[in-house]
């Protein structure tokens, strides 16, 4: 590879969303279809995009999509953002439940690709 891109505020994205570190990046290679690697062991030292010329619409465009999936609830009523992501261990599934309308789904896993 020949370059990378260093995003440094992700501990703050992450607090805001409450979401498990590892569940969004595996999220984020997916959907960006690049590696990404931790800059060391402390989120507040960032990620590596192990891709230059990463633009700022293809971060944002990532979060929504993720925050549609995995932060927002779907109940037609609710629609809020204030939920917590738990992986239940005996059905092996990340369990989102809202603490507005206290609605809980199933969502679906995230699936490895192949990443070059």
């Amino acid at each position: 590879m020949n370059g990378k891109t260093h995003w440094l505020n992700v501990k703050d994205l992450l607090k805001i969303l409450n979401r498990n570190p590892d569940h969004l990046m595996k999220f984020a290679e997916n959907y960006l279809e690049f590696k990404i690697e931790k800059k060391t062991n402390s989120l507040r030292d960032g990620w590596y995009l192990m891709k230059q010329n990463i633009t700022p619409d293809m971060i944002k465009e990532m979060i929504k999509e993720y925050c549609n999936q995995y932060v927002r609830c779907s109940e037609k009523n609710c629609r809020s953002y204030q939920t917590k992501l738990k992986f239940n261990s005996e059905l092996k599934s990340w369990e989102m439940t809202c603490k507005s309308c206290f609605m809980k789904k199933f969502v679906k896993d995230i699936k490895f690709t192949k990443l070059c």
